[in-house]
């Protein structure tokens, strides 16, 4: 069996193709740097490229039984999730179905879920009300929301061909490709301990909406990996969508204090009552509005909410599908994010640069001073001045306010 991974190179992606490896895949990977490229395991067969090339879609695709698309936007406004999530997902479809792939697998997450007017301890199924596709969502979720209506409407035979004619034909038609959604929760594993549920970090302070017992969605990365590569081979799972949860219940507090066992660092937590800030991000949306502010932060009202009630995520549809079981033990799940390796070979890491001069990056700053072996190479940030001055605490590295100046010459192995 060959498959074409998109976003192979990132957090999961990796994981997914060590996986794919192990049972003995032949792995194809679309990156869009050379550089990341190179920690791929030997045997990955790499084409370098972007999702806005349809040759070089179409190269990917072709040959490939099952194409696992994990490639989209993470952090930046509207229009990058756009291009990237939702734009990008269309022209993987059209070039997928024109090569003849026999089953297209789409990366979503449990943030589509309407989490508006739930019940604490509810339990959120596949068939439960998803978000609208509003900016009210936040980009990111708004993307996620995009990208699976693209995937359904080339279920239901509504998606149009390569050149904008095809026919609206039953998924079930011979040869036609089949689409499968994962909604994974947070994956965390080697390279990823830390998401927004935990709360926004400012300075060595850790800023939480809700009770420190709040129970987290997790899903360890190779668990997660895993249940991708069964959905490959499932006979069942053609044109379905399942959540990818891990089993055990581990609390935003008992996890944050795993991390510090691993990592010796643990930010004071504060833990703000989630409603009246949710009812102040209410008020001033409103006033934002009302000012002609059409973009507002992305810290909103709905996030309060969705990353502050404790919800339950049925994994049974999965289960009856697949042989994949979802890890019990968080403890175990932690235990196999520090003994696996990394995936591929590493660089070592001495010189850093740092985008930005705000609070964060003067707090990334100290850390990475106390670090053995590591030289802060570079600060870029658009006010040269506040680069200056976080440049002059960071040892005397040079301040750049031009990005192409920054890695020219800084040329710096890791940027925070």
């Amino acid at each position: 069996m060959k498959a074409l991974v998109t976003g192979g190179t990132g957090f999961l992606g990796t994981h997914l193709v060590t996986e794919l490896l192990h049972d003995d895949w032949t792995v194809r990977v679309l990156a869009r740097r050379v550089g990341r490229a190179t920690r791929l395991p030997e045997g990955v067969e790499v084409v370098i490229g972007d999702l806005d090339d349809n040759g070089v879609l179409g190269e990917a695709a072709r040959g490939a039984d099952v194409v696992f698309h994990l490639a989209a936007a993470t952090s930046g406004p509207w229009e990058a999730h756009a291009a990237t999530t939702v734009e990008g997902t269309r022209r993987m479809l059209e070039a997928c179905h024109d090569a003849g792939v026999r089953r297209f697998i789409l990366a979503s997450s449990i943030v589509v879920y309407d989490k508006s007017g739930r019940v604490p301890g509810e339990v959120i199924r596949e068939s439960s009300e998803l978000l609208e596709a509003a900016p009210a969502a936040g980009a990111y979720a708004r993307g996620k929301l995009e990208a699976e209506r693209l995937a359904r409407q080339y279920m239901l035979g509504a998606a149009g061909g390569s050149k904008g004619n095809r026919s609206a034909a039953s998924p079930a038609d011979a040869g036609r490709m089949e689409v499968v959604i994962v909604r994974p929760g947070l994956v965390y594993g080697p390279g990823r301990l830390a998401f927004p549920h935990l709360g926004e970090l400012f300075g060595e302070t850790r800023v939480a909406y809700g009770s420190p017992s709040l129970l987290l969605p997790l899903v360890e990365a190779c668990s997660c990996a895993r249940a991708l590569v069964h959905l490959a081979t499932s006979t069942a799972a053609g044109g379905r969508t399942y959540n990818v949860i891990d089993a055990h219940s581990t609390t935003r507090d008992e996890y944050l204090r795993a991390i510090e066992s691993v990592t010796g660092h643990r930010p004071r937590t504060l833990y703000l009552p989630a409603r009246p800030v949710a009812f102040a991000c209410g008020m001033l949306g409103r006033i934002g509005r009302a000012a002609g502010v059409t973009r507002m932060a992305e810290l909103s009202q709905d996030k309060i909410r969705a990353r502050s009630i404790e919800l339950r995520y049925d994994t049974s549809a999965l289960q009856a599908d697949t042989s994949w079981r979802p890890l019990q033990s968080f403890e175990h799940g932690l235990a196999r994010t520090l003994e696996l390796p990394a995936v591929g070979p590493r660089r070592s890491i001495e010189r850093v640069g740092i985008v930005g001069a705000g609070a964060m990056a003067r707090a990334h700053a100290a850390a990475l001073r106390r670090v053995p072996g590591v030289r802060i190479v570079g600060i870029l940030d658009t006010d040269l001045a506040a680069a200056e001055s976080l440049a002059t605490s960071a040892g005397g590295a040079p301040a750049f306010d031009d990005s192409r100046q920054f890695y020219g010459r800084a040329r710096p192995d890791l940027v925070h």
